[in-house]
């Protein structure tokens, strides 16, 4: 007898096969049966679901200067998953690590960067005041669409 349909949490199984990432349409039919014989169905509005991400790491560069660095770090956006025009790409999480060894990382501070989209590529530009030095480093970011969070990671090196 309500119009208002509530859950703490909806569990389901979206087939990504081999794509990084897949989304779909769907609804919950109930049909129901009462002990005195009536019954019914009722419905749930259509809601968009997820799995995986719709962002890919494209690659990263680093230039140095006599300034510092220009690190340019590059993603690949899944425009079949998700509209890129509804993604702040100025709204995003990002961080870079440099590996000292398996178990110990050291935290890069990053400065606002610059933002470049070419269709479904974006590029997050930061000018480092410091040269970033050898060795391997692992950034990550998370962009968001609707309540979907696209996450990647991945690593490079600087000889």
């Amino acid at each position: 007898d309500q119009d208002e349909w509530m859950s703490d949490d909806l569990y389901y199984f979206l087939d990504r096969g081999a794509a990084s990432g897949a989304t779909a349409n769907i609804k919950i039919v109930i049909d129901y049966t009462y002990p005195d014989g009536g019954s019914g169905q009722i419905e749930s509005p259509e809601m968009f679901v997820y799995s995986g991400t719709f962002v890919t790491a494209s690659g990263a560069n680093v230039t140095n200067t006599a300034d510092g660095s220009i690190l340019t770090l590059t993603f690949t956006i899944d425009g079949n998953l998700v509209d890129l025009s509804a993604i702040d790409f100025n709204n995003a999480y990002y961080s870079v690590f440099r590996v000292i060894d398996d178990d110990n990382e050291e935290y890069v501070p990053l400065p606002a960067p610059t933002v470049e989209q070419n269709g479904d590529t974006v590029s997050y530009i930061f000018v480092l005041t410091d040269v970033l030095p050898p060795g391997q480093y692992k950034y990550d970011i998370a962009l968001y669409y609707d309540d979907w969070e696209g996450y990647t990671i991945e690593t490079f090196n600087i000889s």
